[in-house]
C-alpha cells in the first residue's frame, strides 16, 4: 500500500492522505526511481552477472556491466583508447571511380577484419547475440557442416552435390535484427514479422542475403530492398562485379535441410535471372576481396558533422566498430567513455543509423552542440546531466509511433512507452564520485 500526503507538511490538521493498493513490482520499481532521481549519473558500473529474457522470454546468460537499478546494458568494450594520432589516407580496390579518398586511424579496417574473420575458420558476427539470434545461427552451422551444397556455382546454380563447409574453411556469418543500422541503409519503416538479417558468405558459393520472417508477408518482400541497398554499399569497395542472392526466408524453412536448401534453390533461381554469372560467381581472391569490402561498408562514417570534408569518408576504429556491432542488436545500450576516445563521433554514427529505420531523438548537453547537430535525426534537445529532467522536457508524449532515443544524460527512458531504442554515452570526466 501506498499512502500520498497532500496539502502543507506544515500544516498537519489540513493534510490529506490517500491511499492506493500497489503490486510489489511496482512498488519496487517506484522506490529505485526514487532512490536513484537527480543522483544516478554519481554511481559507479559495477560487474555483475545477469539473466535476461529475449522477446521470446527465453533466458540467456549474460556477463555484462550495468547499474544496480534500472535495465541498462553497458557496451561490452568501453570506449577507452585515446584517439591522438592524425587519420592517414590509404585505398582499397574498388571500380567506383568518383569514390572519394578514404582515411582511417591507424589500420581500422585491417584490425576489425582481423578482430572478427580470422582466417581459417567460420566466423559468427556479432560475438555475444540474444538467445533466438543464437538459435537461428545454432541451425545455419549445423546446416553448413553437417549437410551437403546443392547449389554449385561452377554450374550455373543447377544441383550439384558438394560440401558445403569443411573444417579449417573460411566462413562468414553476419546476424542482426536489421542490416539498417550495421549497413547505414535507410528504410522508412521495419515491417514487424521480420526476426533478422543473415549475411552469409563463403569463399566456394554465392553470397547469401537472407531475412528470416514469421511469415511471407507483401510488406516483408518489399523489405528485400535493403539486401539491394548492402549490395551496392560493398560495391563501392570491390574491383570485381558483385551481387548476392537474396530473399525472404520463414522460420519453419529453418526446420529441416530439405526445406531450407528448397528455398535456397528457389531464391538462387530467381536472382539469376536478373545478375550476371560474374557478379554471382565466387572465388578465394573475391571472397577475401568481399569481407574487406564488408567491414569498409560497415566501419565507413559518412561526410557531415564531425568530418566536414565531403572529399573523404572516414572510417570507424576497431574499439568504436566493436562497441556499435555487439549492442546492434540490444534495446537498452550504456557505453562508457573516456575524453578524447571517439565517444562523440559513435554517438552521431549511432543517432544517423537508427535514424534510418526509427524516428530517432539525440539528447546533448549544450546549446551549441544543439545547433551544431541540428538536422541529423528527427529532433535533438538538450539534457543537462546535473538537472535529470523529465522525460516530458525531453520528448513529445503526444507521440504514438515507436522511436529511438541516443542521449549523453542518464535518463530513464527505458520507462517510456515509445522508445524502442535507447543508446546513452557516459563520459567519465562527469563521475563525481
Amino acid at each position: 500500500m501506498v499512502c500520498d500526503f497532500e496539502g502543507d507538511t506544515a500544516n498537519w490538521d489540513m493534510m490529506k492522505v490517500r491511499c492506493t493498493l500497489v503490486p510489489p513490482e511496482k512498488m519496487q520499481a517506484r522506490a529505485t526511481r526514487a532512490q536513484h532521481n537527480g543522483t544516478l549519473y554519481r554511481q559507479k558500473l559495477k560487474h555483475i552477472g545477469e539473466k535476461r529474457k529475449d522477446e521470446e522470454e527465453q533466458f540467456g546468460e549474460v556477463k555484462t556491466r550495468k547499474y544496480d537499478a534500472l535495465n541498462y546494458v553497458a557496451a561490452p568494450f568501453e570506449l577507452k583508447t585515446n584517439i591522438c594520432v592524425e587519420p592517414q589516407q590509404f585505398n582499397i580496390q574498388t571500380k567506383d571511380f568518383f569514390l572519394p579518398s578514404l582515411q582511417q586511424i591507424g589500420d581500422s579496417i585491417k584490425d576489425i577484419r582481423e578482430f572478427y574473420c580470422p582466417r581459417g575458420k567460420l566466423s559468427i558476427v556479432p560475438k555475444s547475440l540474444t538467445a533466438s539470434l543464437k538459435r537461428i545461427t545454432e541451425k545455419l552451422v549445423t546446416f553448413l557442416q553437417e549437410e551437403t551444397f546443392s547449389l554449385s556455382q561452377n554450374s550455373g546454380l543447377i544441383d550439384t552435390a558438394k560440401p558445403r563447409l569443411l573444417q579449417e574453411t573460411d566462413g562468414f556469418i553476419f546476424i542482426a535484427k536489421t542490416l539498417c543500422f550495421p549497413l547505414n541503409i535507410p528504410y522508412s519503416e521495419l515491417p514487424s514479422d521480420i526476426r533478422c538479417d543473415i549475411v552469409l558468405m563463403l569463399p566456394s558459393q554465392p553470397a547469401f542475403v537472407l531475412t528470416v520472417v514469421d511469415n511471407d508477408t507483401t510488406e516483408a518482400k518489399k523489405y528485400v530492398s535493403v539486401a539491394r541497398g548492402l549490395i551496392t554499399s560493398l560495391n563501392r569497395f570491390i574491383d570485381d562485379d558483385f551481387s548476392a542472392v537474396f530473399g525472404v526466408v520463414c522460420k519453419s524453412h529453418l526446420d529441416s535441410w530439405d526445406t531450407f536448401q528448397s528455398k535456397l534453390k528457389t531464391l538462387a533461381h530467381s536472382c539469376s535471372r536478373f545478375v550476371t554469372f560474374d557478379s554471382l560467381y565466387m572465388s578465394e581472391g573475391k571472397y577475401d576481396k568481399l569481407i574487406t569490402s564488408f567491414w569498409a561498408s560497415v566501419a565507413k562514417v559518412e561526410p557531415g558533422d564531425q568530418f566536414p570534408d565531403a572529399e573523404r569518408i572516414n572510417f570507424l576504429t576497431k574499439e568504436q566498430c566493436t562497441v556499435l556491432l555487439e549492442n546492434m542488436n540490444s534495446k537498452y545500450v550504456f557505453v562508457l567513455t573516456l575524453p578524447k576516445c571517439g565517444g562523440t563521433t559513435l554517438m552521431l554514427e549511432v543517432a544517423r543509423r537508427l535514424q534510418n529505420f526509427l524516428p530517432t531523438y539525440l539528447m546533448v548537453k549544450s546549446v551549441e552542440d544543439k545547433s551544431k547537430y541540428r538536422g541529423l535525426c528527427e529532433s535533438v534537445s538538450t539534457a543537462l546531466i546535473s538537472e535529470s529532467p523529465a522525460i516530458t522536457d525531453v520528448l513529445d508524449n503526444n507521440c504514438e509511433s515507436e522511436r529511438a532515443a541516443v542521449t549523453e544524460s542518464i535518463l530513464p527512458l527505458h520507462d517510456h512507452e515509445t522508445i524502442k531504442i535507447t543508446w546513452t554515452f557516459y563520459n567519465q570526466k562527469y563521475n563525481l564520485c
